[in-house]
């Protein structure tokens, strides 16, 4: 028995090299179209998600916004009611001083 490969295993055949490509070629090609396939998926939930981050984000800020405004709001009318209050108190003060003398 020798260990040396016959004429055949040495040589492929013309046709079974070309096959052999062909099937190369065509596994790549279906690999790159899965591929591009996952990759469009995956952009468009990417996007997906960005839309809604954006959309999130403006409803923040519109909150913030508003809760600002609130906070604004708040502070000049209890600074109106003490006006008023210390302007009562002021004029209930003249009228007592002035019922005393």
């Amino acid at each position: 028995m020798s260990n040396q490969p016959t004429n055949n295993q040495q040589q492929q055949q013309p046709s079974d090299v070309d096959t052999s490509s062909q099937d190369m070629s065509h596994f790549v090609q279906t690999l790159l179209e899965q591929m591009q396939s996952r990759f469009e998926t995956m952009s468009e939930s990417i996007l997906k998600r960005i839309d809604e981050m954006g959309s999130r984000i403006d409803d923040l800020d519109k909150s913030i916004s508003d809760l600002m405004q609130n906070a604004n709001l708040q502070p000049q009318q209890q600074q109106s009611n003490n006006a008023n209050n210390n302007t009562a108190a002021a004029a209930g003060n003249n009228s007592n001083n002035n019922g005393s003398k």
